[in-house]
């Protein structure tokens, strides 16, 4: 019997799927902070804020404050838009090739009369 070679993810949204570590699972309910009642704690910098100012990060699963831990850019948490942004640069740095493959620009030396 052939075993079948395991497939690598080849689009970005895969690579960046493989790499974060997911949190919580979609749907579990954010950490409720026990000193405020009405509050819940944002994931990331940990302060106290209203269910209704949360959202939930498709990647880690993190509840993070929209305020300041929600990236706009990659509509995700901070944490995993950075990760974002690193396989981004990584695959556009793929795509122009290794240095040793960048063409050397070197001076010629200057000729004194």
């Amino acid at each position: 019997m052939k075993l079948k070679p395991e497939k690598r993810p080849t689009d970005l949204f895969s690579k960046v799927r493989g790499s974060i570590k997911q949190v919580r699972k979609q749907g579990d309910p954010p950490e409720e902070d026990l000193e405020n009642m009405d509050g819940y704690v944002c994931d990331l910098c940990l302060v106290s804020i209203k269910r209704a100012e949360l959202s939930q990060c498709p990647f880690c699963g993190r509840w993070i404050c929209r305020d300041n831990c929600y990236s706009e850019d990659e509509l995700c948490c901070r944490s995993c838009a950075g990760v974002i942004r690193l396989m981004r640069e990584s695959v556009v740095l793929g795509e122009l090739g290794s240095p040793q493959d960048a063409p050397k620009i070197t001076e010629e030396p200057k000729k004194h009369e």
